[in-house]
């Protein structure tokens, strides 16, 4: 039986009438970091109620911009590329947001979506850093890091090594030990939680929602800054750890820079195999990938020479990718590889057009 909008509760009207109002007009303007307070609440409402609006959002505010582009318009990716993103679920790269409306957690935060922003605030000022958090939410949003909805994962950061030079490693899958490491190393630690389950420990939302600071971090307790509350705190370990993990266990490392030793630690995308017809998209994108080297080496005046010459601008790779040898096109297959494995590490799938 379909009940009439006039037998709804107030609740049930609300989220109503936010159904009725979500366009693709008002999705652009969300997306491009547009919409009202008002208007991002609505949306958020409506997605909680609806899987696929919901899934949609979480890809477009953790991807980039190029991604975004190919999500919106098929068209336009089947004549820029031989393969087509038909499904890109957000396995691994969840979306950072907070919900227009402040949460209430016994504070008077007026917009909780910049709580990254004042993270990065108070890391600056323990590296003696003057400046203002209206500074650099102004910074943040003329770069399109900061929405309305809040700062995407990889965009963490960006603030401090672009604009105040310090030195910034984003981690996934951390190990706990790792951020004890880091802190004795000199290194402040952003991490990425669910403040639903740090503060209230309600499973209903799997979403990484809250930035913190941690300050330090043994087997029993972890004390950290909450720039929502604007105090450092200390909770039971379990607790962290349990709103820690939606996040994929996701840190900012930040020092100054010439101070830490440098550890790689690339997304483990080894367990993923490729499909089929992704082997011949691997060799393409390595052809590609040498194409893109050697027109910026010709462009800089470097020429062919049986033997490297940096000061004669010299190099024996500037030939045809069929030309190279095994061994010279195994390290571009190498990054075409492993690009692709990432794209499938991070949830997404790529067919190829029929």
């Amino acid at each position: 039986m379909r009940h009439s909008p006039n037998s709804f509760s107030k609740s049930e009207k609300r989220l109503y009438m936010a159904k009725q109002r979500i366009t693709n007009e008002l999705m652009s303007r969300f997306y491009a970091g547009k919409a009202t307070g008002e208007e991002t609440e609505m949306i958020l409402l409506a997605a909680e109620q609806n899987p696929d609006l919901k899934e949609e959002i979480e890809i477009m505010m953790s991807i980039s911009n190029k991604l975004a582009d190919i999500h919106i318009s098929k068209e336009r990716t089947q004549k820029v590329s031989p393969a087509n993103v038909i499904s890109m679920t957000a396995t691994y790269l969840p979306m950072y947001r907070l919900a227009a409306k402040s949460r209430e957690y016994g504070h008077d935060m007026k917009a909780p979506n910049d709580c990254v922003v004042r993270c990065e605030h108070y890391l600056l000022q323990q590296f003696g850093i003057k400046t203002t958090v209206e500074s650099l939410t102004e910074q943040s949003r003329g770069k399109g890091w900061l929405k309305v909805g809040g700062t995407p994962l990889h965009h963490i950061g960006r603030l401090l090594s672009e604009f105040y030079r310090l030195s910034v490693v984003r981690r996934y899958d951390c190990e706990y030990d790792l951020i004890n490491k880091e802190l004795n190393d000199g290194c402040k630690i952003i991490a990425v939680v669910n403040a639903d389950k740090l503060y209230s420990n309600n499973t209903e939302r799997n979403i990484p929602n809250h930035a913190v600071v941690v300050l330090s971090a043994n087997d029993k307790q972890v004390r950290i800054y909450d720039p929502q509350h604007a105090q450092e705190e200390t909770h039971p370990t379990t607790n962290f750890m349990f709103a820690w993990q939606d996040s994929h266990y996701y840190i900012i490392s930040v020092t100054k820079r010439g101070v830490r030793k440098y550890n790689p630690s690339p997304i483990d995308a080894s367990s993923f195999k490729l499909e089929g017809d992704l082997e011949e998209l691997m060799e393409a994108i390595a052809e590609n990938a040498h194409d893109i080297w050697a027109k910026a080496r010709i462009e800089d005046k470097w020429t062919y020479g049986d033997v490297r010459d940096d000061k004669h601008k010299k190099h024996p790779d500037l030939v045809p990718y069929s030309d190279l040898t095994e061994s010279e096109k195994k390290y571009d297959r190498i990054m075409a590889r492993g690009t692709l494995e990432l794209v499938q590490r991070l949830g997404y799938r790529i067919t190829k057009d029929k």
